[in-house]
């Protein structure tokens, strides 16, 4: 056996901005943030942490993503179990939407390839501005989202925005209301894409959908959405770890998952003394500290060209 290569495979070069235990404690840190955010909102964090590792420590696009789905995988599924066994997993909804985010990741795997190759013609200068403006585009959509299901919450007393609309064949939400499969599936589909193009698990877009379009309450949502992200997260490995490119670190994820530990506990513990307002606000402020953390990061990539 070549274990020169396996090496190479399992833990490929990061070309980190740190280095030594400067670079553990960074990772641990992160970690430990990504893991509050995980079991406080039920998102994998793959929307936060992606930037962060290519921002903070320096590390290439195509294996902070891969790392990323990685590490959301470990916590997401610690994160899943626990809600599950407090009943708060809707499995109808994540079934369906599981099923259309499998093929999507997939998709979304070989959009990367073709956005570096293709489009920003193999320049990771490029790669990575194209990669920062499309995080900005969907947590803006993110944000809107998260609003308008707010809105429809207190307006409607959260009648779905699905409700009796789009193709048959139908599922029963909660409280016996009707979803359309197909249009449930084409959601699924959508946030896959997301999460091989980006390494996002999805819970970042799942979350505020599953609040307003579903009309599931936040503690359903969200560990509906943990259950998604493991499915999802784990297709979007399998894909990785057959491309050519490195795109998986088992040391980083290690690291990563590490530091999530504590604060994944932290995050539930936080959870269950939350409102539904403070819940979307919290989340809200999350989503533009990553915009700002990127957009600053991409006007000084744009100003150095």
């Amino acid at each position: 056996m070549n274990w020169e290569y396996l090496i190479t495979i399992i833990a490929p070069p990061m070309q980190a901005s740190f280095s030594g235990a400067w670079l553990y404690l960074v990772l641990l840190v992160i970690g430990g943030f990504i893991g509050v955010l995980t079991g406080f909102f039920g998102v994998g964090g793959g929307f936060l942490i992606v930037p962060l590792l290519n921002i903070v420590v320096g590390i290439n696009y195509e294996l902070a993503v891969g790392s990323s789905l990685s590490f959301i995988l470990g916590t997401s599924f610690t994160g899943m179990m626990r809600q599950r066994s407090q009943g708060n997993v809707y499995l109808a909804a994540a079934g369906y939407i599981a099923a259309g985010s499998v093929i999507g990741s997939v998709l979304g795997d070989l959009a990367q390839e073709a956005l570096l190759f293709s489009i920003a013609g193999g320049s990771r200068h490029v790669f990575t501005m194209w990669m920062h403006g499309l995080f900005l585009v969907v947590l803006a959509v993110t944000m809107i989202a998260v609003k308008a299901s707010s809105r429809e919450s207190a307006e409607q007393e959260r009648t779905p925005m699905l409700l009796a609309r789009g193709p048959r064949p139908m599922f029963s939400s909660e409280g016996n209301i009707q979803i359309s499969i197909p249009l449930t599936f084409l959601i699924g589909l959508i946030i896959g894409v997301m999460t091989g193009l980006l390494g996002i698990g999805g819970g970042v877009l799942l979350v505020p959908i599953l609040l307003g379009l579903f009309g599931l309450g936040h503690r359903t949502a969200v560990g509906t959405s943990l259950a998604i992200v493991v499915i999802t997260s784990l297709s979007g490995i399998i894909k990785k770890g057959f491309s050519d490119i490195p795109k998986v670190s088992l040391p980083l994820t290690v690291l990563l998952i590490a530091g999530s530990i504590f604060g994944l506990q932290l995050g539930i513990m936080l959870l269950r003394r939350s409102g539904e307002k403070s819940f979307r606000r919290y989340f809200t402020y999350i989503i533009i500290l990553a915009m700002a953390l990127i957009a600053a990061d991409l006007l000084g990539m744009i100003r150095s060209s």
